[in-house]
């Protein structure tokens, strides 16, 4: 890893979104929604939090 990806990845977790599937124990770190709300569509439902607020929550697909 790069000195730029690890300043990239400090920012992240320190002002960015953090985006975490249901069921999932990953948690991705991004600086831009957009971004987090491209990894909350990888997952069926997925959480986007900022700083500990809730911003947005995804479901691609349909759950029973």
């Amino acid at each position: 890893m790069t000195t730029a990806d690890q300043i990239r990845t400090i920012a992240a977790r320190a002002f960015g979104y953090q985006t975490q599937g249901h069921g999932f124990a990953k948690v991705h770190h991004s600086l831009t929604l957009r971004n987090a709300l491209e990894w909350a569509h990888c997952y069926d439902r997925a959480t986007v939090t900022r700083r500990g607020q809730f911003v947005a929550a995804t479901t691609t697909k349909a759950t029973k």
